[in-house]
C-alpha cells in the first residue's frame, strides 16, 4: 500500500477557492526522505507533537519556540512506520507503528516513552501492512485498530494493551484488502472503528459491546464505492462523525456521516469531477463548534480545507504544492485553533499548519480583550472612504456588527462586499474593536 499512499492520480485543473481562514504552514521535517506517514497529538498543555518515518526510522517531533525538536525512536525498515501518535492518561507519548525489518513479515509495534522509549511487539500483521490507528480508552488502555494479511486475505483486527508487553487481539471482520482503519471511542467507552470493506465497496463501522462486535454499513457499494482512509471526529454534542470519500469511475464526493438516533445521517461537503482511489482526509470540530474537513483534492492533488459556515461549506487551499496533503490529521485546542499535520508527497517532507476556526461576529465579541479572532462571510456595512481609518462590518442577517480600526493605511473596501477578517479584539470607549486586522475579500 506504500506505493498507493505516495502515488496520486493525474492532477487536473486547480479549482478556484475562497479563503475561510488564514493558514500558517511550516516544515517539521525537510530532509526529503520521508516515507508518507505522519500523526499529530496534543499533550496535556496543548503543545503539538508529531510522529513520522524518515529513511527507515521512526521519529517523534515536539513543537518548540520557532521550530521543532525531533528525536529518533527506533528503526522500522524502509516499508515500516505507518504510525499513529497519542498521549496516555499519565501524559506519556505512545506510538503504534509497523516494523518491516523482518523480510518475511511485518510486525505491529507499540512504543511508549517515560524517561526513554520502550518498544513492544503487538502482533504479526503479515506480508502487507497499512496505516494503524491508536487511541487511549476512557479507562486508560492503549488500543489499536489495524489490518493484517493471512495468506491472500485481509482482516480488520483490534488490539488492547492489558499490561506492559501483554496484548489481547480480536479479529473484527474480513475486509478484502488492507485498509487504514480509524479508531475512536463512544461516550460510554466502547471502541468504534471506521473502515472500508473493498469486497463490498462499503464504508462500515464496527462497534464493540462486551466481547462481541457489531458491524454496520454506513455508505457505498461496488458502483459508488467508499475510498480507504476515513477519519473520525466528534461534533460539539459528542456524536461521532466520519469524513470519507465516495467515488465512481468518473467522479467523487467528500461526505460527512453523523450518528444520530441510531442511524448515520450523511451530508455532502464537496463534489469533484475526478475519481479518487486513495483518499486522504481528516475531520475535526473546533471549540466553537465549527466543523472542518481537510483533504487532498481529487482534481488538483493539493491540500484543501472545507469549513462549515452556517449551512454552507466553504473550500479553500491550504497548500497549493502538487501531490501534497497525504495522511492529514487534525487536532483542535481549547482556544479555537485548528492544528494539522500532513505529508508533502512532492518534496517528501512533513508539514504542520495552524488556523483559527471562523467565528460569527456575536461569538467573536464574546471573547476577552487580547483574543485573536477570525470571522468569515461578514458584510462591510461601510466602505473605506466613509469614515477615517474605520470600517464597520456586520453579520449577513444584520443582527450584529463590529468596528475595524486602522492605525495606518485602510484597505480599499466598498460597502456590501463580503469579507473575511482576522485580528486582536479590544475594547475602546466601551466598544468592541479589532485594531489593524487582516482583511480579505471572499
Amino acid at each position: 500500500m506504500r506505493f498507493a499512499i505516495l502515488a496520486c492520480t493525474v492532477c487536473g485543473i486547480l479549482a478556484c477557492s475562497a479563503n475561510a481562514a488564514f493558514w500558517d504552514v511550516e516544515l517539521v521535517y525537510d530532509g526529503g526522505l520521508g516515507a508518507g506517514d505522519c500523526s499529530l497529538a496534543l499533550d496535556g498543555i496543548g503543545v503539538p507533537h508529531i510522529s513520522y518515518t524518515e529513511d527507515g526510522a521512526l521519529y517523534y517531533a515536539s513543537k518548540t519556540i520557532g521550530g521543532w525538536s525531533a528525536e529518533r525512536v527506533t528503526d522500522v525498515g524502509y516499508w515500516g512506520g505507518l504510525s499513529c501518535l497519542a498521549f496516555d492518561c499519565s501524559g506519556f507519548p505512545c506510538i503504534a507503528f509497523v516494523n518491516s525489518n523482518d523480510p518475511a513479515t511485518n510486525y505491529l509495534c507499540f512504543a511508549r516513552k517515560t524517561t526513554m522509549w520502550s518498544v513492544e511487539v503487538v502482533a504479526d500483521v503479515g506480508w502487507l501492512a497499512d496505516h494503524v490507528s491508536l487511541a487511549i480508552s476512557p479507562h486508560g488502555q492503549a488500543c489499536i485498530a489495524f489490518c493484517r494479511t493471512i495468506g491472500s486475505n485481509a482482516v480488520l483486527s483490534f488490539a488492547r494493551r492489558l499490561s506492559q508487553g501483554q496484548w489481547s487481539i480480536e479479529d473484527i471482520a474480513s475486509v478484502g484488502s488492507v485498509t487504514g482503519p480509524c479508531l475512536s471511542f463512544t461516550a460510554s467507552g466502547e471502541p468504534i472503528v471506521a473502515f472500508v470493506d473493498s469486497d463490498s465497496g462499503a464504508l462500515k463501522v464496527a462497534r464493540a459491546s462486551g466481547s462481541a462486535w457489531t458491524v454496520t454499513t454506513v455508505d457505498g457499494d461496488l458502483t459508488n464505492f467508499a475510498v480507504p482512509y476515513p477519519s473520525f471526529a466528534t461534533d460539539s454534542a459528542g456524536f461521532p462523525e466520519i469524513a470519507y470519500f465516495l467515488s465512481t469511475s468518473s467522479s467523487s464526493v467528500l461526505r460527512l456521516a453523523k450518528y444520530v438516533e441510531y442511524s448515520w445521517q450523511k451530508e455532502t461537503v464537496a463534489s469533484f469531477g475526478s475519481p479518487v482511489y486513495c483518499a486522504h482526509v481528516a475531520a475535526g470540530t473546533a471549540s466553537s463548534g465549527i466543523r472542518v474537513v481537510c483533504f487532498q483534492s481529487p482534481e488538483s492533488c493539493n491540500l484543501k480545507a472545507a469549513w462549515q459556515i452556517g449551512s454552507r461549506w466553504i473550500c479553500e487551499d491550504i497548500d497549493s504544492a502538487p501531490v501534497t496533503g497525504l495522511r492529514p490529521m487534525i487536532r483542535c485546542n481549547n482556544s479555537g485553533e485548528i492544528y494539522l499535520c500532513y505529508f508533502d508527497g512532492f518534496e517528501f517532507n512533513v508539514k504542520f499548519a495552524r488556523a483559527l476556526a471562523p467565528l460569527s461576529i456575536h461569538q467573536a465579541k464574546s471573547k476577552p480583550d487580547g483574543a485573536l479572532v477570525h470571522m468569515d462571510d461578514v458584510v462591510a456595512s461601510t466602505g473605506s472612504s466613509d469614515f477615517s481609518n474605520t470600517i464597520y462590518v456586520q453579520s449577513q442577517d444584520r443582527t450584529c456588527g463590529l468596528k475595524l480600526q486602522f492605525t495606518s493605511s485602510t484597505p480599499t473596501i466598498s460597502s456590501g462586499q463580503i469579507l473575511q477578517v482576522q485580528g486582536e479584539l479590544c475594547t475602546t470607549d466601551g466598544e468592541r474593536v479589532l485594531i489593524d486586522p487582516i482583511v480579505g475579500l471572499r
